[in-house]
């Protein structure tokens, strides 16, 4: 599971400021790039999550866990659809988000984007 700076480091590599990138809640419009029709080789789906027992939002939201906390609750991304914005927020343990998992290599720090 990416940590938030990996999360910061592919936003970079798809547009945004290194500023925006650091900033919390809603950041830069560059979500298209990771939609269906993006560009970036991952392709958000809108599941929704569950919280406080039920689900909510699915078809509409996608919001992932980092595996960087922030005290006790944990950055995700929330994508909206119809929204640009990325949002970097924190939630709790009580919720359920869908997770994205990567694959580091061992022989660079560097994250490659590769194209569909």
């Amino acid at each position: 599971m990416p940590s938030d700076e990996e999360w910061q480091q592919l936003e970079i590599a798809a547009g945004m400021s290194k500023s925006d990138a650091e900033q919390e809640m809603f950041r830069s419009n560059i979500s298209p790039y990771f939609l269906t029709t993006g560009s970036m080789g991952f392709e958000v789906q809108f599941a929704g999550m569950r919280k406080q027992g039920y689900f909510d939002n699915n078809g509409t939201e996608a919001q992932f866990w980092t595996s960087t906390k922030k005290n006790k609750p944990t950055y995700t991304r929330l994508f909206v659809k119809g929204d640009d914005r990325i949002c970097k927020n924190l939630l709790g343990e009580a919720y359920s988000c869908s997770v994205r998992c990567i694959k580091n290599d061992t022989t660079t720090t560097d994250i490659k984007i590769i194209p569909r």
